[in-house]
């Protein structure tokens, strides 16, 4: 009985570890060309979008941020803005109706004068 439950035992075993090896390198391969949020990666730009693709119908720009082509170098008169945020400052918000977009001095909306208001 115990060599019945050996002899199938050990061909399911070789198959499964077969089965495993070959799907974890068919991950690793494709991760490199396409990367997969579900390989741990300590890369700083794990989060960053790829270069150029689409993102809810706006083209990401050559850096892989929803925005408009920018150079990272300032140029002197230069205002620049950092924004912290959530799934607000980038994702779920298309990029027209973004409060960063909004805050850009090219945008219309922040062109027009404030009207002063009280912080309740």
């Amino acid at each position: 009985m115990s060599g019945r439950i050996l002899a199938f035992a050990r061909p399911a075993i070789v198959i499964a570890i077969t089965t495993f090896a070959l799907f974890e390198i068919a991950l690793r391969v494709s991760h490199h060309f396409y990367p997969l949020p579900v390989l741990h990666s300590d890369s700083y730009n794990q989060f960053r979008g790829i270069p150029h693709s689409s993102l809810f119908g706006f083209k990401l720009n050559s850096h892989g941020f929803m925005d408009v082509e920018f150079q990272v170098a300032k140029e002197p008169g230069t205002f620049r803005i950092l924004g912290l945020g959530d799934s607000f400052a980038f994702g779920v918000v298309p990029y027209q109706h973004n409060y960063l977009t909004l805050l850009t001095p090219a945008s219309p909306q922040a062109a027009a004068p404030a009207s002063p208001r009280s912080a309740d």
